[in-house]
């Protein structure tokens, strides 16, 4: 079915030129790359013996990977007469969506196991902190008018 033409006069990892007919009887020239020191019926190699025998703990680690929390935090603010502003914050995580009236400084919000967050928005800057964790920080990433999004960042103040 396949015609290999020669390409016996290439380097040591060669491409190879396989003449390929298709269903409507035409024929393609298809180029592969072959070590020649194999045979083109040869199965391909076994993986190496150390890969083989972490393969029962690859649904462990795909499992932890998608545990990883990415918190992000999202405050829109709505400002009435004079110079006052509201901010409704939304919290997003693996565990869910939570609202409230957010302000500049610490505070208490509704997110479950959260213990403060404090925002100081002059500084474009957030830390909080989970009960039996480290502290953590999110930086203001993207300001369009009265929207502004948060996202994680390693925590340098």
């Amino acid at each position: 079915m396949y015609k290999e033409l020669d390409n016996s006069h290439e380097s040591s990892i060669k491409p190879r030129h396989l003449q390929v007919p298709t269903s409507s009887g035409t024929i393609i020239t298809r180029l592969d790359h072959i070590n020649p020191t194999s045979h083109p019926d040869e199965k391909a190699p076994s993986p190496p013996r150390s890969i083989s025998k972490m393969k029962p703990f690859l649904p462990f680690f795909a499992a932890l990977v998608a545990t990883v929390v990415a918190d992000t935090m999202e405050i829109t603010y709505i400002c009435g007469g004079g110079f006052s502003c509201a901010g409704l914050a939304t919290w997003h995580s693996d565990y869910g969506t939570y609202h409230w009236e957010s302000h500049d400084g610490c505070q208490n919000p509704p997110v479950p196991a959260m213990q403060w967050l404090c925002i100081d928005n002059a500084q474009s800057r957030a830390s909080f902190k989970f009960n039996g964790q480290n502290q953590r920080c999110l930086r203001r990433t993207t300001v369009s008018g009265t929207y502004t999004n948060w996202t994680p960042t390693p925590c340098t103040w």
